[in-house]
């Protein structure tokens, strides 16, 4: 497992680079610090104290001696009143290093990382190993631990070393409630898993990775069969879910490297270890597809109003110009059938030659031909406008649709 690149881990254990005001800052050492460099024996000790001392006032550890910069070693010069030249790797032992690390570990009141430091950071990596974090952040994390609990930071390499031990101890861990929990079926069914059907080169987990956020009806329906497939696998994985006790943290861990690697990959692990990804891997795309089809319908619903919109307006278009040339008809009627009679009815009453019971019996004739269907049908029609009954007509057409596309139920043996 690799959690540092080369250059991040060189990076790391190599002393911080300064600029001007970095430098000035840093060597701004207390006057208790001044004081023990002054006391000590050669002008390269007091130097590689000095350069010690600014170099763990930045980052709370300590570096060979043959990697110390030169401006940094002018600096500690300077405040001496001597030359970096008088200063020299070779002549600044090991031992002498280890006994000023500890006068100033002493003065910053910290302690070196010995076992009891050791003993608690495995504590706290095996804590943050069940809660997943990506190997890079438990590295930071651990350099943050340490120095809030005011602890030498050690090189590079051992925390690594720490984090490969917890990550794996985890991993051990979870194998082997794997190997108590997962019964023969399940076991079967994350296997199979791993195999092809027999209609298609493409592995079953693999047909499971993707998530399709077309609308079309075949592709709804196949995300319909895809869900069906597995909820049928999460019900079956309960119990191992439960016992693995992963979390929300620890089944996107495991899903995401089973998403991101290839099959080859997967099928290379160790058979239980391969099994908490696929079961992880479940109960991801479980919930995953669950957000899916819940936007699908939300997509499809929103189409489907504004399709129904639509078509309730055309058919209200429609409507009112039926409704207009049934008005302009039952003008000509009104013209020709009311008005005429009236002027035939008045023409009578006029009639000088007529008496008053032949007006009455020619009215009443006249009358009697007067024709009111075409005001009947208008009023009709003005009623049903009013209803608006279209509209309920234009929605139960399409939920007919959606009814008919959220029962079809494809094969799932594609998947």
């Amino acid at each position: 497992m690799q959690i540092l690149s080369s250059s991040e881990q060189g990076a790391f254990d190599d002393p911080p680079v300064f600029d001007f005001r970095e430098r000035k800052r840093c060597f701004d050492l207390p006057k208790p610090l001044l004081d023990i460099a002054t006391e000590l024996r050669s002008p390269a000790s007091q130097i590689g104290f000095l350069v010690m001392c600014a170099y763990f006032k930045v980052a709370k550890k300590f570096y060979n001696s043959r990697d110390f910069h030169s401006p940094d070693i002018e600096a500690a010069a300077k405040l001496l009143g001597l030359t970096g030249s008088e200063f020299s790797p070779a002549t600044y032992p090991k031992q002498t290093r280890a006994r000023y690390r500890k006068l100033i570990l002493d003065f910053y009141g910290f302690m070196p990382f010995g076992r009891k430091a050791r003993k608690d950071l495995i504590a706290e990596i095996a804590t943050m190993a069940r809660t997943y974090l990506k190997p890079r952040l438990i590295f930071d994390r651990c350099v943050d631990y340490l120095i809030q609990r005011r602890v030498q930071v050690p090189k590079s390499g051992v925390l690594l070393e720490l984090i490969r031990s917890g990550l794996q101890a985890r991993k051990v861990e979870l194998i082997a409630l794997m190997d108590v929990h997962l019964t023969d079926d399940a076991r079967a069914l994350l296997d199979e898993l791993f195999t092809t059907p027999d209609d298609q080169n493409r592995y079953r987990l693999t047909l499971l990775k993707k998530l399709s956020q077309s609308a079309r009806p075949t592709k709804i329906k196949e995300a319909i069969a895809d869900f069906g497939t597995l909820a049928d696998l999460h019900n079956q994985l309960s119990d191992p879910l439960s016992a693995l006790d992963l979390g929300a943290a620890g089944i996107r861990y495991f899903a995401g490297s089973v998403q991101r690697s290839r099959l080859f990959q997967l099928k290379q692990r160790a058979d239980n270890d391969r099994r908490i990804h696929a079961t992880a891997f479940v109960a991801h795309q479980f919930y995953r597809t669950q957000d899916n089809l819940i936007d699908l319908w939300l997509s499809v619903m929103a189409s489907f109003h504004a399709k129904a919109t639509r078509d309730h307006n055309d058919r209200l278009l429609e409507n009112r110009a039926a409704q207009q040339k049934q008005i302009k008809s039952v003008i000509n009627d009104l013209d020709t059938s009311v008005f005429g009679l009236l002027r035939d009815i008045r023409g009578v009453t006029e009639a000088d030659g007529m008496s008053d019971t032949q007006k009455v019996s020619t009215i009443q004739a006249l009358l009697d031909k007067s024709r009111s269907g075409a005001f009947e049908q208008l009023k009709d029609d003005l009623s049903a406008t009013a209803r608006d009954e279209c509209w309920f007509d234009v929605l139960e057409a399409g939920s007919l649709r959606l009814k008919k596309l959220t029962q079809s139920h494809p094969s799932r043996d594609h998947v």
